[in-house]
This record gives structure tokens, C-alpha cells and sequence, in this order.
């Protein structure tokens, strides 16, 4: 073979073994990056136990769990419905910048229309480059979106009008809906959708809104309405201390002195005292933006996802408000969702009943009164249980640490944070007096006298100290417990570990004298 005709064969051998070792050298490097963790930030506009939040989490994470991605997320809470002004963030943008500024994530989602307007505003120098999928936006515009191409998400669409005219079906009578609430974005948003809609029932409605009232104001108005009155929740309310009310916690406050049907637009408030409406669900709007973001994990471009502008939202009631206010079923969509309907003795066993009460009337008038009974105790030890579980739920799953004591000041019960929080085993703890986690005893004597006397305290900034002597600044709020006569009988609290943020507030102010000595120095 000539030397030409060699050094041919040699470089055709050369171009086809030469992709199949870069292949083979290649493969396990992508492979392994494709295997990376994605790092997703969850961005709340609002808190942590607001079963808004909680709700979209449990969506997001039910989704995610589900995925063939090793996905890290990383929950971030702005507590914009409890604080919110143009200082507090810009204090929350310098945190931010401070916090992420060597760390960088795959992916964003943001929960409710302050976190997007958070974003918006400062996403190029907080995230840059960094896709964005919101969830929970009230009024969304297409401009808000513009020249933003990182961007999609679903929409949180209210279903205020449908809502409205179903409350009108079932109550033909209503002359009157009342609105309450505290001027809060969600509130005012939801205000000016009603805005939009009013004139096409003005004529034979009137629609009253009180703002800014808080729940004490709100029940005393309440106890006053006329009976041909709705009453139409379209955000959270405040307490006294205008600290913000759990959904559930607002319904049921409310509905306890109402004896008007309340109606709502949100599942939180469902098995509250509200008879239902066409509800949004957090758990739903979280877990379609969690579907967005798995989309663009797996590399799919953004522009490629449009934004969702119909919320997933479903006919909802609670059959024992409907019971309540005599509401008849057959008015009610085919495809509505009930809660609390009973499975009654009578309804799975109406035909041997009513076969008895043909052959023997009286013995049927006994089989009834004993089924009665025994149903009445049934459903009386189901709220009984049901009532405990759910107080044993709050009070374990808590992250905030809980406890009891007694009069004297022996632990009666600690949840699981309380237990971490100051490193006990709960026997060590139930064999504990208050003042063993007093950092300086003195200030047991302090916040008792507080407490006795106000009946409460709420946020009082005091030092613990941990089992092996770590001292912990924390924030407690404390009540007294009363029995039947009013006579207390103990206390019960919540303590918040705030060592971390007295210490980044600390730096925080440190950096500012800082750079105020520069100034003055360099000028």
C-alpha cells in the first residue's frame, strides 16, 4: 500500500474515533451536570403560618417531592401584611443583597402581587438572569410583564361576581352585603374589583365597606346587622393590637356572633363559619406555579410558558352553615365540593327503617331513640376528638416554641420546638420550674408581674438561656390560664428565638457607623 493511500486511512480513522472518545470523555461530565442540585427560592410576600402561605407551600412542595430533580428550596418570608413601607424594604433590598450576594439560584417563585413588585423592582441586581414564576396576583396586567422575558406565572382571579350571584340565589331576600376590612393590598385590590361590578346590582343592593375596622369593632357591628344581610370576606382582619388574624381564626370569630350567612372567596376560610362561595385555592395556586418552575428546571425557555389568567377555582360549601340557614341542596352547581355533609344512621339505613316502622311502630320509635343517642354521642366525642387533634396539630407543629405552666410555674406541657429550642427531653422539662430557663431571674419576676396584671404580653424582649448555659435573646408572648370560676390557674406562652436577627441588626447598624465614618472621613 503506497504511503498516500496510509495516510488517508489514518486521518478517516482519526475523524470517527475522535467524537466517539470526546463522547466518552463528555458523557458522565453532563450527565453529572444534569444531576446538580437546582436551587429554588420561594419568595412570600407575607409569613410563615399564614394558612395562605402554608397552603401554597404544601402546593409547591407536593410537586416538587414528585420530581426526578434534586431540588433545594429555600422559603423566604417578607412579612409585608404585618409591616409595609417604602423604609422597611429598602431595609429588606439591603438584606437581600447582603444575604444572597454570593449565592445564586436556579429558579424564583414568588407568592401575591408584593413579592412580584419586589422582584420587578429588584431582581437585576438581587437575581440577575434568573427566571421568575409568581403565583397569588390580584389585578394582573400584561404591562407589568413588560420587557421582562424571565417571566410567567398564574394568576390569582377572584371570583367575586360568581360568588355574589350565588350568595343572591340562596338568599333571594338580601338587601345588604357588608365588607370588612384593614386597606391592606389584598383588601384594596379585591375593593376595586367590587368597584367594577357594584353598578350591576346597585339598584336593589347596597353595599357597605368598612375599613380599617378591627375584630372587636367588627363583631360589635356584626351584632347589629339587619337580617336581610350577607356578609362577603375579601381579606384578612386584625386584632385589637392590629396584629393580623388567621383566616380561619377571623371566620371563626365572626361567624360566632353573626346571624347573618357569611360568604368568602378563598378555601381558608371553608369549615370556618363562612357557608362557602367559588373558592381560590393556595394549594392550587402553588402547586401550578411549581409545575411552571419544574418547566424551566428541565430547560424549557420561559417565553415558551405563558402566564395562567384563570384560577383553578371550585364551588365549595359547608353543609353545616347550609344546614344552619336552611339552604336547600338543589340550588346548589352539581359539581360543588361539600365539607362537613354527616353519613347519618338514617340516610345509609332508610329502607330497613322504614320497614320497621311499617311491621312495628313501636319498636321502631325505639330503634330511633336509641340511634339518636347514640349518633348525638358520636358526633358530640368526633368534635370532642377532632377538637383535641386539632389543638395537638397546632400545638406540635408549631415552629414557634410553646409551653404550659402551672400556677407555681412547673412545666405542664412543652411542644417539640420548645424541646429543641432549649435542648431538653420533655421528661427533663416537665421536671422544670419556669425560672430554670431564665438567662437572669429576676426578669421571671418582671414578666409575671406584667402578665398578672395585663393578662397578657405580647412580644416582650427577654433573655433565655439554653440547657448547656447558651444565652438566646427571644421575643415572649404570655397569657394567664383562667379556669370555669375566672380564677388562673397557670400561664401559656410562645417564645421566638430572635438571636440571629438582633445579631444581623446588630452588623446591620455596625456596617452603617462604618460607612458614616467613611463619609465623614473621606469628606
Amino acid at each position: 500500500m503506497k504511503d498516500k493511500e496510509k495516510t488517508n486511512i489514518s486521518k478517516y480513522l482519526a475523524l470517527i474515533i475522535l467524537p466517539i472518545f470526546m463522547l466518552a470523555v463528555c458523557a458522565p461530565l453532563l450527565s453529572a451536570q444534569d444531576n446538580q442540585v437546582k436551587k429554588v427560592l420561594v419568595l412570600h410576600s407575607y409569613h410563615h403560618g399564614l394558612s395562605w402561605d402554608d397552603a401554597i407551600d404544601r402546593g409547591i412542595e407536593s410537586v416538587f417531592e414528585k420530581s426526578d430533580l434534586d431540588i433545594e428550596t429555600q422559603f423566604e418570608y417578607m412579612d409585608t401584611k404585618r409591616i409595609y413601607d417604602p423604609g422597611y424594604l429598602d431595609r429588606l433590598y439591603k438584606i437581600y443583597k447582603y444575604k444572597f450576594r454570593n449565592r445564586r439560584v436556579n429558579g424564583i417563585i414568588s407568592t401575591d402581587n408584593n413579592a412580584l413588585n419586589f422582584l420587578l423592582k429588584h431582581s437585576n441586581e438581587l437575581f440577575p438572569q434568573t427566571p421568575v414564576v409568581f403565583c397569588g396576583v390580584n389585578n394582573f396586567k400584561d404591562v407589568m410583564l413588560k420587557d421582562r422575558s424571565l417571566y410567567t406565572g398564574t394568576v390569582e382571579a377572584i371570583d367575586i361576581r360568581e360568588t355574589l350571584d350565588m350568595a343572591l340565589k340562596l338568599h333571594p331576600k338580601t338587601k345588604r352585603f357588608v365588607f370588612y376590612g384593614d386597606n391592606s393590598p389584598t383588601y384594596l385590590a379585591n375593593k376595586t374589583i367590587l368597584g367594577r361590578i357594584i353598578p350591576d346590582y346597585e339598584s336593589s343592593i347596597d353595599f357597605i365597606f368598612k375599613d380599617n375596622f378591627n375584630i372587636r369593632e367588627i363583631t360589635e357591628h356584626i351584632r347589629k346587622l339587619p337580617s336581610n344581610s350577607l356578609i362577603f370576606l375579601i381579606s384578612a382582619i386584625r386584632d385589637e393590637q392590629g396584629q393580623l388574624l388567621s383566616f380561619e381564626r377571623s371566620a371563626e370569630m365572626m361567624a360566632a356572633v353573626s346571624s347573618a350567612p357569611i360568604y368568602g372567596c378563598w378555601d381558608l376560610f371553608l369549615g370556618h363559619g363562612i357557608v362557602g362561595g367559588k373558592l381560590i385555592s393556595g394549594f392550587s395556586q402553588g402547586e401550578t406555579a411549581a409545575h411552571m418552575a419544574l418547566r424551566i428546571l428541565d430547560g424549557e425557555k420561559v417565553e415558551n410558558i405563558p402566564v395562567l389568567k384563570e384560577s383553578p377555582n371550585r364551588y365549595m360549601f359547608d353543609y353545616k352553615q347550609m344546614q344552619r340557614f336552611g339552604i336547600n341542596l338543589t340550588n346548589i352547581p352539581k359539581d360543588s365540593i361539600f365539607i362537613n355533609k354527616p353519613h347519618t344512621f338514617y340516610s345509609e339505613h332508610k329502607g330497613l327503617i322504614w320497614s320497621a316502622i311499617v311491621s312495628a311502630a313501636g319498636l321502631v320509635l325505639i330503634i330511633f331513640i336509641l340511634a339518636s343517642n347514640i349518633i348525638i354521642r358520636r358526633r358530640a366525642e368526633e368534635s370532642l376528638r377532632e377538637s383535641e387533634e386539632r389543638y395537638r396539630t397546632l400545638f406540635e407543629g408549631s415552629r414557634d416554641a410553646i409551653y404550659l405552666n402551672s400556677l407555681e410555674g412547673n412545666f405542664i406541657d412543652a411542644n417539640q420546638a420548645m424541646l429543641d429550642l432549649f435542648g431538653y427531653t420533655r421528661e427533663e422539662m416537665i421536671r422544670m420550674n419556669a425560672i430554670d430557663i431564665y438567662a437572669y431571674p429576676e426578669d421571671r419576676s418582671k414578666s409575671l408581674n406584667d402578665i398578672v396584671q395585663k393578662g397578657f404580653h405580647q412580644d416582650y424582649e427577654i433573655k433565655f438561656k439554653k440547657k448547656d448555659g447558651t444565652e438566646m435573646d427571644c421575643l415572649l408572648t404570655a397569657s394567664v390560664r383562667r379556669a370555669n370560676d375566672g380564677s388562673i390557674v397557670g400561664y401559656q406562652g410562645i417564645i421566638r428565638d430572635i438571636t440571629d436577627r438582633k445579631r444581623l441588626e446588630a452588623q446591620l447598624l455596625q456596617a452603617q457607623k462604618m460607612e458614616a465614618i467613611g463619609i465623614l472621613a473621606g469628606g
